[in-house]
C-alpha cells in the first residue's frame, strides 16, 4: 500500500533557507542510519527506501509501477505518483524519525582537523575518471587557495565557481551540495570539507601553481578540451553567454561611453555561447548598456584593436570584453593544448 504523508512537514520545508535544507538533508541521512536499529522483519523482501518505510510505518512503498512501460506518453497517474513518492516520502520519514529518536545534533560546520577520523585523511576522495570527460560537462567549485586554478579552468570551458576571499569552506560545502559540484581544495581544508559533504565530492589539489594544477586536473578527470572550449566562459563571472559585435559596433559604443552619452537609442545584438549556439537577442543602448543593466566594458579596449580584430564578445553578465588575439595562442602553447 502507498504510505500516507503528512502535509505539515511539506509546508514547513517550503520556508527553509538553503542552509537549513542542507542541514536537514544531513539529518535525514543520519536518521536513516539510526533507523537500522529498528526491529526488522527478517522475512521481508523489501530493500532500500521501501524497507525503511516498512520498518517505520509498517508498510512498504508500492513498487507496482516500477516495471511498467515508462516510454509510453502520457504517463499514467499511478506512474506519476510513483515517481514523486520517493522524494516526497522523505518528509514524513524525517518527521517520524525525529520524534522517535533523539539523534546526535548535526555536526557543526566548524570541525577542527583533529576531529576528522584518520580514514578520511586521504589525498583524493574523487577517483580518477576512466572515461574521457568533455571539459564543458565538468562542474566544480574551487576553494580560496585555488583561485588561480579556477580562472584557468574557466579558460578551458569548465563550469567553475570560485570561492571569494570573504567566503569560507562552509559556503563551499553548501554550494557543492546544492548544485552538485566537485570541490577542489588544498591542505587541511579537504579534511573538513569531506565531513561537511560526501567523500566523492572532494578532491585535494597537490600542484604548487595554477599551471601545474591545471595539468593535474586534466589528467585526473580525463578532460577533453576542444578548440571551441577555449575561453568559452567569462574568466571573471563564469558566464558562458556573450553578445557578438563587429569592430564598427564596438568602436561606436566605446565612443559613446567616452562622452558619457546617455542616449536611450537601442540596437539589437545576438547572444551566443562560444560553441556558436544561439541563446537570445538583447537590446543595447547607444552607450553600451544592455537591457539587463550590464555596462559593456569597452573602455578597456584599445583603439588599435578595432583594426586588428574581426569579432568582439561582451559577457552578458558582467560586461567584460573579449576578442581573439595572441593570448589564445600563448595559452595553448603554455598548456600543451
Amino acid at each position: 500500500a502507498v504510505v500516507s504523508t503528512q502535509s505539515t512537514g511539506a509546508i514547513a520545508h517550503k520556508h527553509l533557507t538553503r542552509a537549513e535544507r542542507v542541514k536537514r538533508s544531513h539529518e535525514i541521512r543520519d536518521l536513516v542510519r539510526e533507523g537500522k536499529s529498528l526491529p526488522q522483519d527478517q522475512s521481508s523482501k523489501e530493500t532500500g527506501l521501501s524497507r525503511l518505510c516498512q520498518m517505520v510505518f509498517s508498510h512498504p512503498l508500492d513498487k507496482t509501477c516500477q516495471v511498467s512501460d515508462w516510454t509510453r506518453r502520457p504517463l499514467l497517474p499511478e506512474q506519476r505518483t510513483y515517481a514523486a513518492l520517493d522524494s516526497y516520502i522523505l518528509l514524513p520519514l524525517y518527521h517520524k524519525l525525529t520524534t522517535t529518536f533523539h539523534p546526535t545534533p548535526l555536526r557543526e560546520l566548524t570541525l577542527e582537523t583533529s576531529q576528522v577520523p584518520e580514514e578520511c585523511k586521504v589525498v583524493s576522495f574523487v577517483p580518477a575518471f576512466a572515461q574521457p570527460t568533455p571539459s564543458y560537462l565538468l562542474r566544480v567549485i574551487v576553494d580560496v587557495p585555488c583561485q588561480g586554478l579556477g580562472k584557468k579552468l574557466r579558460h578551458v570551458g569548465v563550469d567553475c565557481v570560485i570561492l571569494e576571499d570573504t567566503q569560507s569552506i562552509d559556503d563551499a560545502a553548501k554550494i557543492s551540495l546544492a548544485e552538485g559540484r566537485i570541490i577542489l581544495s588544498r591542505d587541511g581544508n579537504c579534511d573538513k570539507l569531506v565531513r561537511l559533504t560526501d567523500p566523492g565530492r572532494v578532491y585535494k589539489v597537490t600542484g604548487k601553481n595554477a599551471t601545474a594544477q591545471l595539468a593535474e586536473i586534466r589528467k585526473h578527470f580525463n578532460l577533453v578540451i576542444e578548440e571551441d572550449d577555449l575561453f568559452s566562459r567569462c574568466a571573471i563571472c563564469n558566464c558562458p553567454y556573450f553578445l557578438i559585435m563587429t569592430p564598427e559596433q564596438a568602436k561606436s559604443l566605446k565612443a559613446a561611453q567616452e562622452v558619457c552619452n546617455s542616449s536611450t537609442i537601442q540596437e539589437m545584438y545576438d547572444v551566443y555561447d562560444r560553441r556558436k549556439n544561439f541563446v537570445e537577442t538583447v537590446s543595447v543602448t547607444s552607450n553600451g548598456v544592455t537591457q539587463y543593466g550590464v555596462r559593456l566594458q569597452l573602455d578597456k579596449v584599445k583603439i588599435s584593436k578595432f583594426a586588428e580584430t574581426q569579432t568582439f564578445w561582451g559577457c552578458s553578465d558582467c560586461g567584460k570584453m573579449y576578442w581573439e588575439g595572441c593570448h589564445i595562442r600563448n595559452f595553448k602553447e603554455k598548456h600543451n593544448l
